[in-house]
C-alpha cells in the first residue's frame, strides 16, 4: 500500500525517474487504483506531466481505465487543457469518444475550460462536434458558448 501511495505521488508531481524505479522494485501495478479508483496515468494525465504519461503507456497502462466518477485519463488532460497529453493519449489510441458518467466528453470538457488547443487537437482528432449523450444537457459548442 506505501508503494502505491509513492507511485501516486511520484505520478501527481511528475517525477518519471521515481515513477520508473517504483513500477520497476514491484509490489505495485501500472494499473493500480486509489480509493476512487484513479489509476496512476489517469493521475500523470490529470496534472499534464507528459513523461509520465509516456512511461506508463510504454509500461502498459490502461488508456481507457475508468475512475468511479467514468472519468479516464484523456477526460481528465482534456479537462485541464493539458494538450501535450492529450495528443500522446490520442497517438495511442485512447477513446475520444469516452464520456464520464455525466455525459460529458473530452471536448465538452476542454471548451468548459476554454482550453483552445486542447479543443482544436480533439476536433482535428475527428471527435462528434455536436453530439450530447444522455444525462448531459451541454453540446461542446454549448459548453464555450457558456464561457463567454
Amino acid at each position: 500500500m506505501e508503494r502505491a501511495r509513492q507511485l501516486f505521488c511520484a505520478c501527481e508531481q511528475g517525477d518519471v525517474d521515481s515513477v520508473q524505479a517504483l513500477l520497476d522494485q514491484g509490489g505495485c501495478d501500472v494499473d493500480t487504483v486509489d480509493d476512487v479508483e484513479n489509476t496512476p496515468l489517469q493521475i500523470g494525465s490529470a496534472n499534464g506531466h507528459e513523461n509520465v504519461v509516456r512511461l506508463l503507456i510504454m509500461r502498459g497502462a490502461g488508456l481507457d481505465k475508468r475512475n468511479v466518477f467514468g472519468w479516464t485519463p484523456l477526460l481528465q488532460a482534456s479537462r485541464y487543457g493539458h494538450t501535450g497529453v492529450v495528443a500522446l493519449l490520442i497517438q495511442h489510441q485512447a477513446d475520444v469518444r469516452a464520456k464520464n458518467r455525466y455525459g460529458a466528453s473530452a471536448l465538452t470538457l476542454a471548451a468548459r475550460g476554454g482550453h483552445i488547443q486542447t479543443v482544436k487537437l480533439l476536433v482535428d482528432s475527428g471527435i462528434d462536434l455536436n453530439g450530447a449523450s444522455e444525462g448531459c444537457e451541454f453540446t461542446p459548442l454549448l459548453a464555450a458558448a457558456s464561457m463567454t
